[in-house]
């Protein structure tokens, strides 16, 4: 936790995911795609988004704007990464993704 200051100017107490919770998440999420990456694509998009739902829903608070789009980069990643595994062919891109967007 930390002390910043809102857009009028006032100071409030701001968080920020810990390093070592982040981490132990991606751990975890790489090994969920690792036993996962058979299944077919819209039912592995479908938890996949669940999963990114479930984690921006929990650490998605009051001053934790600049580490989710880390963690959903780095996901996306990983993802691709074990994706690509399945086959011979590469056949998913980083640069074929849209760029996440915190806004939307």
């Amino acid at each position: 936790m930390r002390w910043g200051k809102d857009r009028k100017g006032q100071e409030h107490l701001k968080r920020r995911t810990a390093r070592k919770k982040r981490r132990a998440a991606l751990q975890r999420f790489t090994a969920w795609c690792k036993e996962n990456r058979h299944l077919r694509l819209p039912v592995l998009c479908q938890r996949l988004n669940a999963k990114l739902r479930g984690y921006s829903n929990y650490y998605g608070v009051h001053g934790n704007a600049a580490s989710l789009p880390e963690f959903f980069n780095t996901a996306i990643r990983i993802v691709l990464k074990w994706l690509n595994r399945r086959s011979q062919r590469h056949s998913d891109t980083w640069p074929d993704l849209p760029p996440y967007n915190a806004s939307s």
